[in-house]
């Protein structure tokens, strides 16, 4: 019988515990191009690792602050996977997203074997970039046609690890518009995408709730559960998570200070706009600027 032993691992800002059995998982990953050095830097996004993994039951994930975008595509077997509340039991062909954000998601498998193609994606402006392209709160894809997304995947691994950075980069952005078409907002209403669009334009100032139900033409205890219903938070707490979003890829460019930060996006001050990134960030500003 395999054994079950705890794992912890710190990389970067991402906390990752959980459990091992055995020798499982085991990881066919391979780096992206260009991910060493400076020039990871400078690129918006690019491909970190692609490749395999192999899982048995017993296997669990916990992962806390991440700074990736992970695309699961599950080969066989079944994972389950929980964001904000939500558990999703995902077969072959299905497709789950882990998000760089402050908050926490889990990973387990429920068959005795299961494999997943996987496509790891970091970048300074990658949450600005999953931001616009309405990725950030899809948590679970399911493409009509699975061997065509096997074939975006297959041009992943081909990037790995000797490609042009510059055209993986490149790749790494025409992959992320191709899962937003894919998601096509996840079903979500016209109401509530017209207010992520409202939201999305006034990230300079904090949300008066009045002016987004003019907006909708919707009473405020319409919006609230709008918000409730498809999104599963409030719009206040909705338009405070996109600031601290934007927050953390103009930090991630090293361009502006903190101070230059807050101002930008009209915190009424350094400390509070530092109280606010830490509760839902779970680090400091300063943390992330100097990474």
């Amino acid at each position: 019988m395999l054994r079950r032993r705890k794992m912890h691992l710190t990389v970067g800002t991402s906390e990752l515990d959980g459990f091992d059995v055995g020798k499982y998982p085991l990881h066919h990953f391979v780096p992206g191009p260009g991910c060493g050095g400076e020039l990871r830097n400078r690129l918006p996004v690019y491909i970190r690792s692609a490749g395999r993994d192999e899982w048995v039951k017993g296997c669990f994930r916990h992962r806390r602050n991440s700074d990736i975008f992970a695309v699961e595509f599950v080969v066989s077997g079944e994972f389950a996977f929980t964001r904000h509340g939500r558990r999703h039991l995902i077969g072959p062909g299905g497709i789950f997203l882990g998000h760089p954000d402050g908050g926490e998601s889990c990973m387990e498998v429920t068959s005795d074997y299961a494999e997943k193609r996987t496509v790891i994606i970091r970048g300074a402006a990658l949450e600005g970039v999953t931001g616009a392209l309405n990725l950030d709160e899809v948590d679970l894809l399911r493409p009509a046609a699975p061997e065509e997304f096997n074939r975006w995947l297959d041009r992943a691994d081909a990037f790995c690890p000797n490609g042009d950075p510059h055209e993986a980069s490149a790749f790494t952005y025409e992959f992320l518009l191709y899962l937003s078409k894919l998601a096509g907002r996840a079903g979500l209403s016209v109401e509530i995408q017209q207010a992520q669009d409202y939201l999305r334009a006034r990230l300079d100032r904090p949300l008066r709730l009045e002016e987004l139900c003019r907006a909708l033409a919707l009473s405020p205890a319409s919006v609230y559960r709008l918000f409730a219903r498809e999104l599963g938070t409030t719009p206040i707490e909705y338009h405070a998570k996109l600031r601290t979003e934007r927050a953390a890829e103009i930090l991630a460019s090293g361009s502006h200070s903190v101070k230059e930060v807050a101002a930008m996006l009209g915190y009424s001050s350094p400390q509070y706009f530092a109280t606010e990134f830490r509760k839902r960030r779970g680090f400091s500003p300063s943390c992330r600027h100097s990474d």
